[in-house]
């Protein structure tokens, strides 16, 4: 989806940042796939999202079960592309991808809708008070898509990597019998630590090997 497709309808939300700006941003940022996304159309607040390739040890792990990536409020979300959280990939980069969320709906975050809500239905039976709430305006966002990616970014440093399963060269990957066809070393050591993380039986061999059973 184009960001000019992605409209959200703010005119009942009144005076705020929120008028003059977008509703979606997509962008690149540590060669990682990301997206700025309005995320509920009557709350307001936005959500922010990376997309890691498959190559990427932590593909397809839920977002509950990942290891200390620090990004506001945490993570709320993993998936593949769905919906609105999808993307165009940008040139020589992957259509599939596992994303990652976190949302800027939380307690000490202020959601216009809501505001709009408490403007009219709460205030007028308990009476004005203050929240302290504070909305989170798209830079501050942003930086925060940011950060996670290059959090996630640096997982696929040779640093983070397993060690190479065979000496050199390309090899051949099965996944629980199926064949993943050939990659190199780093891309198949990657590959089977985050399979093995999700109880799956990976076999890794010479390219010209036969299928494994």
């Amino acid at each position: 989806m184009l960001a000019t497709d992605y409209k959200v309808d703010k005119s009942s939300w009144g005076d705020g940042p929120w008028q003059s700006e977008p509703d979606r941003v997509d962008f690149v940022f540590a060669g990682l796939a990301c997206l700025a996304l309005r995320g509920s159309p009557h709350l307001g607040h936005w959500c922010g999202y990376v997309g890691v390739p498959r190559e990427h040890p932590l593909y397809g792990v839920p977002y509950d079960q990942t290891p200390g990536l620090e990004v506001h409020g945490g993570l709320t979300y993993s998936d593949r592309c769905s919906g609105d959280i999808c993307h165009v990939p940008a040139p020589g980069m992957p259509d599939d991808v596992w994303w990652f969320g976190f949302d800027c709906g939380h307690a000490g975050d202020l959601s216009p809708g809501m505001e709009k809500f408490r403007r009219d239905v709460i205030e007028p039976a308990l009476g004005r008070y203050d929240m302290r709430e504070v909305y989170r305006e798209l830079p501050y966002v942003r930086a925060e898509i940011e950060h996670l990616a290059a959090q996630l970014a640096a997982m696929m440093l040779p640093s983070h990597a397993p060690a190479a399963p065979v000496a050199s060269g390309l090899v051949r990957v099965w996944s629980d019998g199926a064949d993943m066809g050939t990659m190199s070393e780093y891309s198949a050591a990657l590959f089977a630590t985050a399979a093995i993380a999700k109880g799956e039986t990976v076999h890794i061999a010479r390219p010209d090997a036969p299928k494994t059973a």
